[in-house]
């Protein structure tokens, strides 16, 4: 994993890793809610906005995704 972030309420953990997915993991319970395949190389960073509804991820493939 390269970089993880709660959202603004600390109920999901969005992490990001080298085998190109984001996860999003739910804290309680824990477990993998979603995986997401949009990047071409492993994920450098992931961050939620200030609304904790959106989520942007940054790629070594020199791309943003929201």
């Amino acid at each position: 994993m390269y970089s993880a972030v709660f959202s603004p309420e600390d109920r999901i953990l969005a992490s990001g890793s080298e085998n190109q997915t984001v996860r999003l993991w739910q804290v309680d319970p824990q477990k993998c809610i979603h995986m997401l395949h949009d990047h071409s190389d492993r994920i450098r960073s992931v961050t939620f906005g200030p609304d904790g509804n959106t989520l942007i991820s940054g790629s070594h493939d020199d791309t943003i995704k929201i």
